[in-house]
């Protein structure tokens, strides 16, 4: 039972992982953060996170993630000059019952977007601006609409897993938006 609701290092990023809150992966538990980067990085998939990172082990979510974050690097210090904000787009949301809108999923790497504000996409140099009418932390698994009702209509910061709403738009993954 010591075990059970033990705290130790979450083998990813080093920090503590609470019992509360871990994910289990093949060969240990792994912290939200880690998980919730992960499941970001799957994109707005009907699996759930927790089902994908239970089969993987821990050099394979390590290495997604340390993959990722040099790629997010690389991006910020090709675009940092220009822009003040950047998110990259991981997961593109369906868009049945959104009424023109459409949610797109990813990762902000730098500033912060929040209701109201505008975005371009800059990988494809488009010119007309997106206004963003929602954004919210993103938590991959379902179940957590009581939470995602108070994380609405605020600003989401730089390292945040987010969820953007936007006008029906021509968002793909991997796209990089500037504010």
């Amino acid at each position: 039972m010591k075990r059970l609701f033990r705290i130790s290092p979450c083998p990813v990023c080093g920090k503590p992982v609470s019992p509360l809150s871990r994910f289990y992966v093949r060969d240990s538990w792994i912290c939200r953060e880690c998980a919730d980067l992960a499941g970001c990085l799957f994109g707005g998939n009907f699996v759930s996170t927790a089902d994908r990172l239970a089969l993987m082990q821990i050099e394979e979510v390590a290495g997604l993630i340390q993959k990722e974050k040099a790629e997010h690097a690389a991006i910020v210090r090709a675009f940092s000059a220009d822009w003040t904000n950047l998110f990259v787009v991981t997961g593109v949301l369906s868009a049945s019952d959104r009424r023109g809108k459409k949610q797109i999923v990813g990762i902000v790497l730098k500033g912060e977007f929040s209701p109201g504000s505008e975005a371009r996409v800059l990988n494809l140099n488009v010119e007309s601006p997106y206004g963003i009418k929602n954004a919210e932390s993103y938590r991959p698994d379902p179940g957590k609409g009581l939470i995602r009702g108070f994380l609405r209509h605020r600003s989401v910061r730089e390292g945040e897993c987010a969820c953007l709403t936007v006008a029906e738009a021509d968002v793909c993954v991997g796209d990089i938006l500037g504010g």
